[in-house]
């Protein structure tokens, strides 16, 4: 050994070869869980998707149950019985000549009662009158109309002045006949109306 180095191995500069690899150290301990981490931002919202098909209409309902039925109403007062026995009828006079102002026929095969209303006005309204005629008639099977003897009655009012006018209740084959008579050279308007009374047969 030189001197040189002998005296680098007293230094210690000069390296030694290297030793063998020494054996692998154990696993160590798995460390603990690291802390969560912070929520990420919410994502966009995704496009709007297909709109879905119809669905099937639904089944009709059934029918509801009929309602009950109202109670019936009150009766209404009983009638008087009359029964019109011809329609009606008005008429103008400008005279005094006897005017055919209604008619009708009677039952056939019986006697019958009428009351009879005839009321006259004239035009200007000035002046009126009013007639009431209670009359029975008879007809026989098929034949003519008659009047029951004794048998017309009423009342005749008028004002002053149209006294002269007039009615007359007669028949005429098989009719009732009703006359109305006014004044010479004065309008009148009249109507007239029967309602049938009872009835025999």
């Amino acid at each position: 050994m030189s001197l040189a180095h002998y005296d680098a191995l007293l230094s210690g500069s000069v390296v030694g070869p290297t030793g063998p690899t020494g054996p692998t150290g154990s696993v160590g301990t798995t460390g603990s869980t690291g802390p969560t981490g912070a929520t990420g931002g919410t994502g966009a919202t995704g496009p709007a998707g297909p709109t879905g098909s119809t669905g099937a209409t639904g089944s009709t309902g059934a029918t509801g149950s009929t309602g009950a039925t109202g109670s019936t109403g009150a009766t209404g007062p009983a009638g008087n019985g009359y029964m019109l026995a011809a329609a009606a009828a008005t008429k103008i006079t400008t005279d005094a000549t006897p005017t055919l102002i209604l008619t009708w026929t009677p039952p056939d095969d019986a006697s019958t009662t009428y009351e009879i209303w005839v009321s006259g006005v004239l035009a200007d309204h000035t002046g009126g009158l009013v007639y009431r005629r209670s009359v029975g008639f008879r007809r026989a099977s098929g034949g003519n109309a008659t009047i029951v003897a004794g048998s017309a009655s009423g009342d005749t009012i008028e004002d002053a002045g149209l006294t002269t006018a007039t009615i007359v209740v007669t028949v005429s084959t098989t009719d009732v006949v009703i006359q109305v008579t006014g004044i010479a050279a004065t309008t009148f308007h009249w109507h007239a109306v029967a309602y049938q009374m009872g009835s025999a047969s």
